[in-house]
């Protein structure tokens, strides 16, 4: 058997070692939406009406315009997808030899993951940055959207 051949056959087999750790998961389908709402309201046990509070402002968010704040045309940035689409190249490069094709190689994956990363890494601190200067209350959108019954505030925690 050539070094080749035993390389795939190793790649191949099942684990044979023993160690397996089952992990339970909740997963949702990317993106946002109604469904999306009221599953994660489920999965909390909140009650009907922080539910319908959700979704009211959800459909408020929906009527909002897309803010444009420079004069830059570019497509959104979904830089999560990019990173675990690129991590997943990264991690089976050789069962998902496909996705490192489609994305130009391992050597550009790395790149690709590398910014994708750089730039969620910069997002966060950014961000609390904003918050820092400008006040948390000038980040609190929601507030004027659909502010929430008085007389339901006392019972979140």
């Amino acid at each position: 058997m050539s070094a080749t051949e035993e390389y795939e056959h190793l790649v191949a087999a099942e684990y044979a070692h023993g160690f397996v750790t089952e992990i339970e998961a909740d997963t949702l389908p990317p993106g946002l939406d109604e469904d999306v709402i009221r599953a994660i309201s489920a999965r909390k046990n909140e009650p009907e009406w922080l539910l319908a509070w959700r979704l009211a402002a959800y459909r408020q968010w929906l009527t909002m315009p897309v803010p444009r704040w420079a004069a830059v045309r570019h497509a959104p940035i979904a830089l999560t997808g990019l990173a675990v689409l690129t991590g997943l190249a990264l991690y089976k490069p050789v069962q998902l030899a496909w996705l490192v094709n489609l994305l130009g190689g391992f050597r550009f994956v790395r790149l690709l993951h590398f910014a994708a990363m750089c730039g969620l890494l910069a997002f966060i601190p950014g961000h609390l940055v904003m918050v820092a200067l400008h006040g948390w209350n000038n980040f609190a959108a929601w507030s004027f959207v659909m502010p929430m019954p008085e007389s339901r505030t006392e019972n979140l925690s």
